[in-house]
């Protein structure tokens, strides 16, 4: 029912054998892999000097919020904690950006397209989440940080659609680019030659 109760996990393999390896950390549930503090996991990215970081969607509906969580997991030993607590009804990490130890962004869901961009500190966490300039209660889709350093938003607002170009250093937008056609944004995708 779009409400995750189980354990979710990580499972970790030695890609020279192909077999899965026990971490040690799934034994109350006779698993292998590494269990998160979040439920519901469908991102995986490694940032240098943090490790890795798993974002987990929690509930779907009706509210959204129950157990999403970015957590960490630390390589050498399979700890888990988290930059972002599991929390209640404060929303559904639809996306995040990693900019530097101190600035993160996030794409925050608490009803059908009603998303806000938000600001954060991976030191802190949730607790200073700050809505950037006026993305909330917009139907925002995915967040990226582009080789130039800059936070790019694809909106997908079908009167205005379009990617939005924000300068990190103090959330300014540098530019808006118009969809064509008005093609909701969807997916942004960065590729280096």
């Amino acid at each position: 029912n779009y409400q995750p109760i189980n354990t979710s996990y990580v499972a970790v393999f030695d890609v020279s054998t192909d077999t899965e390896i026990d971490t040690g950390k799934g034994a109350a549930d006779s698993l292998k892999g590494i269990p998160l503090l979040g439920t519901n996991p469908d991102d995986i990215q490694f940032h240098a000097g943090i490790g890795l970081i798993v974002r987990n969607l929690g509930t779907n509906f009706p509210t959204y919020g129950d157990g999403t969580s970015l957590d960490i997991i630390d390589e050498g030993n399979y700890a888990t904690s988290s930059m972002i607590t599991p929390t209640v009804t404060k929303g559904q990490l639809l996306d995040f950006v990693i900019v530097n130890a101190n600035l993160g962004y996030i794409v925050n869901l608490t009803g059908y397209q009603n998303t806000s961009v938000q600001s954060f500190d991976p030191a802190t966490g949730r607790t200073d989440l700050a809505t950037i300039g006026s993305f909330s209660g917009g139907d925002f889709r995915d967040i990226e940080l582009s080789p130039k350093g800059n936070l790019w938003i694809a909106d997908a607002n079908v009167q205005t659609p379009g990617i939005h170009i924000i300068n990190t250093s103090d959330n300014s937008e540098i530019t808006f680019v118009d969809s064509l056609r008005g093609l909701l944004p969807n997916n942004i995708a960065f590729v280096t030659e």
